[in-house]
Formats: structure tokens, sequence, C-alpha cells
């Protein structure tokens, strides 16, 4: 697993007097499937083209990975091959291998670009992504000029990918079969901010497993109620969450800035049943 740092990311285009988005700061892993979701003019592309260096400045991005935007606009009257050699470096052997792998017959390589359907433009560019080594795809509407039958072999495609990559679709279907991690651009960070997001985590002091398998995701305004008998780990888990580093946590997580902790303690007789 890579970690992917992102750490007060503003942008505001040239044209414009208000912010895209602002102090943007997250964590991600390479190994996420990342749907990026938020309503029309939020920013996903931006975002994406950011990552990727297409505006300019990655300052506030950390990753040693390097970031790969789709779709990308090649010559029409080349062979599609030689288009493809010129936008990035990758081996043949590995390409024909995501070719076929999205039913693409590799003649393809050796027509104009400009010659294909949209929907073999759009998986071989889409191949071309995943062919190259040392880097983490930006899918951007990868859907798009597909058919019903080719919209699933993509999404079939993504599913059995081993890699991690971000995608922004209009297609919440599509979304939800290629994705295990979602990233709402909607969202504000003081009313519905998610302080945490956990899944299949699992807890350990001196080598004592606490706990496994849980999956929990905590809003600013949420209420969650940690239950179970003692010594299973809840006030360890809160301990760990607000940053004792005595226990090990495995599994996937993200944690923004947590408030102040307030502790409240009831006395015996509130637990009493009646």
């Amino acid at each position: 697993m890579t970690a992917i740092q992102i750490k007060h990311l503003s942008y505001t285009y040239p044209s414009q007097a208000e912010a895209i988005f602002t102090d943007l700061s997250l964590d991600l892993d390479s190994s996420w499937k990342l749907a990026l979701v938020g309503r029309n003019g939020r920013g996903k592309t931006t975002f994406l083209r950011l990552l990727a260096g297409q505006l300019g400045t990655q300052r506030g991005v950390k990753s040693p990975l390097t970031f790969t935007y789709y779709p990308r606009f090649l010559p029409k009257d080349e062979p599609a091959y030689f288009s493809l050699m010129d936008e990035a470096a990758f081996e043949l052997w590995r390409l024909e291998k995501e070719m076929n792998r999205l039913n693409l017959s590799p003649d393809l390589l050796y027509q104009p670009f400009g010659q294909l359907s949209g929907g073999e433009q759009s998986k071989l560019l889409l191949a071309l992504a995943f062919s190259q080594d040392g880097v983490f795809p930006l899918l951007d509407e990868p859907t798009n000029h597909l058919d019903g039958a080719s919209r699933q072999e993509v999404a079939d495609y993504l599913k059995k990918s081993n890699s991690g990559y971000i995608v922004v679709s209009h297609d919440r279907t599509f979304l939800a079969e290629v994705s295990d991690h979602v990233l709402d651009l909607n969202f504000k960070a003081d009313y519905h901010q998610t302080l945490f997001t956990g899944r299949d985590l699992s807890l350990e002091i001196a080598g004592r497993t606490l706990f496994q398998g849980l999956d929990l995701a905590i809003a600013s305004r949420g209420i969650v109620a940690l239950t179970g008998p003692n010594g299973s780990g809840k006030s360890s888990f809160l301990a760990w969450l607000l940053g004792n580093k005595d226990f090990t946590c495995q599994g996937d997580w993200a944690k923004n800035q947590l408030p102040a902790p307030r502790f409240v303690k009831f006395p015996a007789s509130f637990c009493q049943r009646a």
C-alpha cells in the first residue's frame, strides 16, 4: 500500500473570483478504487487535472506514483500505436494484455486512431492507463462513447483490476460496481464532515488482538454507540482514535482532524437495570 497525501490543496481558475475548492486535505491509499462524486461545477475534473499536473504546480500533493489522466487526445491520422508511444512509456506485451481483457484486437494498434469507433478509442486509452509501471490512473468519465455491453465490459475490467484508481462518472450504478471508497466534493466541513472511516479494522496491543473485522464511519454530528463485553477493546479503540500509539491498528482508514474530546462519567446507578 502506498500513501497519497494531499495537504491544503486549493485552486481558483484565473478567470474566476471564487475558488473551486479551498484547503482540501486528505490521505488516500494507492490500492483504493475511489469514486469521486459531487454536483456539476464542484471541481471533480479540476481535482483530477491538478493531480495530473495539467493545471500547473502540484504543490500540496505528495506521492511516489505518477498520475495519469484519462482520457487523452491523440492525433487521428497516425496509427494508434505510434500515437500511444508519443504519450506514454509502456511495453507492447502489457498493452496487448490489457487490450485482450477489454476484448480489443491488437490489430487496432496499427489502424489510424481516428478510424476506430468511439468505444474502441475509449477502451484503448483505458488499456494504456493500466499498462504502465508506477502509475496511478485518474479516470474521468471512462464510460463516455460506450454502449451498454461495452460499459459492462469496462466495469468488469475495473472490478478485476489489482490497481487502484480514482474514477469520475455520472453513472451512479457504474460507480457502485467499480469503487470501494467514495470521496464526495459536496461536503461542508462544518456540518457534514466525515471525521473517520474505517474498513476491516483490527486493534492489537502487546501482541494481543482486541477485535477484528470492524467497519465504521463517524460523522461530525453522528452518534456512535460502542458496545461489547469487558476487555473487547472499546476504550482502547477510543484511545487509538485520539492518538495513543500504544495500540496497533490494521486495515484501511481515513481520519480527519478530530475535535477536542469530552468525556462524561456516568454514575453506576445509571447503568443498572430496572
